[in-house]
């Protein structure tokens, strides 16, 4: 699918690299970024398939991150044109909040599947996949798709802007506003760090 984005995004872009790499590659980084840092770092989640490397995928961002492109372009195509007559936050509100919705049921689906395991505490409860995947799914796709939408937006919209250096520094620094709003609210409502694994414990138990 990732050859598909890039043609898309391409063409709607009037052949813009800058929109391009963004609206291709920010996603595809950090479905690879997110998951290895979660998956070997921290040990909060699992991915158990036959292509799987110590609970790894080394598809998965180009998997992950092509597919959330995709759908970043549909909602493009059917909310930006004319809705920036309207208000600049339209399309990355409507962007985070496909995204949340669409990952919050497959994370839920792979969950009650075996296929995805998350060491949070829902899964120390023993509680359900729906209950596992909303202690975190839903704020952090979400969140992830509206810094996205509205950089991506930015970018369409400021073609040929001069402050380059600004421009990508801002952009790096978005990568951040999603695990930091989801550990922000996990705080709030579980009382404890969302980088809080019980993987060991329940093995020690």
């Amino acid at each position: 699918m990732f050859p598909l984005a890039c043609l898309l995004w391409w063409s709607s872009s009037q052949q813009d690299v800058s929109v391009t790499l963004y609206a291709t590659g920010m996603p595809v980084a950090v479905a690879f970024l997110i998951p290895y840092v979660g998956i070997r770092l921290l040990h909060v989640w699992e991915i158990r398939s036959p292509h799987s490397n110590q609970g790894f995928r080394p598809h998965h961002g180009f998997m992950f991150g092509s597919a959330t492109s995709l759908i970043c372009w549909v909602v493009y195509k059917l909310s930006f044109p004319p809705a920036m007559a309207d208000s600049v936050w339209l399309f990355p509100i409507t962007l985070g909040l496909v995204l949340g919705v669409i990952n919050f049921l497959f994370d839920m689906y792979a969950i009650s599947r075996g296929v995805l395991v998350v060491f949070n505490k829902s899964f120390a409860e023993g509680k359900s996949a729906f209950r596992i995947s909303l202690q975190y799914a839903p704020v952090f796709f979400t969140s992830f798709g509206i810094v996205y939408g509205f950089e991506l937006q930015h970018l369409l919209t400021t073609t040929g802007e001069s402050d380059a250096m600004l421009r990508y520094g801002r952009m790096l620094a978005s990568v951040f506003v999603s695990p930091l709003a989801t550990e922000f609210l996990h705080w709030i409502f579980y009382g404890e760090s969302c980088m809080k694994s019980y993987k060991q414990i329940m093995h020690n138990t």
